[in-house]
């Protein structure tokens, strides 16, 4: 009991509003940008210019995943392994652009970034709907005199049932608190699997293969 209304005094939930709110403009930023360069590279490979579209867009995708690892790090507060590991001093630049295209994690992360605008839609519908509710049944007590609150077969139309509605209100910030952090947590297990790469093995396990 401790733990389930102890939440509200913790930064973790609030931080986690805050991550799915701003997850929503990021979703569709991704998915426009690399949507419309991966189709124009294509489309321009004829003229070569769509060469350097596509290494940009490459380039791009790679240093916002790193970013996307950083935030999942920031709000979800996960641990997530260096999306770079094998060392790649002393090679030239083909043999880098070859090690880079046969890491998982570069594919994984653009996969990631696509995958932000549909959960950043889920993320941002939620989160303002459950502040919604719970915003109205909280100022109940002071609006209903002036705007129509309805939830379903519940009509408030006068103070004592606002007073009801505004203390459950209240009880809900906390199962509302925790279905966030349930949420970012949910998230968070996205983001190691497809924003870190998987350690590997060592010469010498390497050698007893």
């Amino acid at each position: 009991m401790r733990d389930f209304l102890g939440i509200i005094a913790k930064p973790e939930p609030w931080l986690n509003i805050l991550y799915n709110l701003i997850s929503f403009p990021l979703g569709i930023f991704y998915f426009v940008f690399l949507l419309t360069g991966i189709v124009l590279g294509f489309s321009l490979l004829i003229l070569w210019i769509g060469i350097f579209i596509l290494l940009f867009v490459m380039l791009a995708w790679w240093y916002l995943s790193v970013f996307e690892r950083e935030l999942a790090i920031l709000f979800c507060r996960i641990k997530i392994p260096p999306m770079k590991r094998e060392n790649s001093n002393g090679k030239s630049i083909l043999d880098r652009f070859v090690l880079h295209l046969k890491q998982p994690v570069t594919w994984k992360g653009l996969l990631f970034l696509f995958l932000k605008f549909p959960i950043g839609i889920i993320q941002f519908v939620v989160t303002v709907s459950l502040i919604s509710v719970i915003g109205a049944l909280i100022s109940a007590p002071f609006t209903y005199s002036y705007v129509d609150i309805n939830f379903g077969l519940f009509y408030i139309n006068s103070l004592p049932v606002a007073i009801f509605f505004c203390v459950l209100g209240f009880i809900l910030v906390f199962p509302v608190l925790h279905i966030f952090n349930l949420f970012s947590k949910v998230l968070g297990q996205l983001a190691l699997v497809l924003l870190g790469c998987e350690p590997q093995p060592s010469e010498a396990e390497r050698n007893i293969d």
